[in-house]
């Protein structure tokens, strides 16, 4: 899934592509990684539920692992508790920007974080 993230396939085709390419394809896939819904698959149609609210996130660009969510300090390797993963070519077609780890949509609310 990080290799189609990676790559830039748009949200709205990830499943379809990914149930091209992968053995059984999307619902064999999801079973195994124990019925999670992955975090890059979340559309208008099935909103973001499993995160919770976030208004402000900042990591210190100068600090390996300075981040924090709502004003908390946040291991990087917690960041997906709080926002979902997304590639920044994705975040290109929906005219949001990337800052060191961290997205933000076109209005500077925070989307997402990018795979490392």
């Amino acid at each position: 899934m990080k290799f189609y993230l990676h790559a830039g396939v748009p949200d709205n085709e990830l499943i379809s592509t990914f149930d091209k390419r992968y053995i059984s394809g999307w619902a064999a896939w999801n079973q195994e990684k124990g019925g999670a819904v992955s975090a890059a698959v979340k559309t208008s149609a099935n909103p973001q539920s499993e995160w919770p609210e976030v208004k402000t996130a900042w990591c210190n660009p100068r600090m390996d692992d300075d981040c924090y969510i709502n004003s908390k300090k946040v291991p990087i390797a917690e960041l997906g508790k709080y926002l979902p993963a997304i590639s920044e070519s994705n975040v290109d077609q929906l005219g949001g920007h990337c800052e060191t780890i961290l997205c933000f949509d076109k209005d500077d609310q925070p989307m997402g974080y990018l795979l490392q």
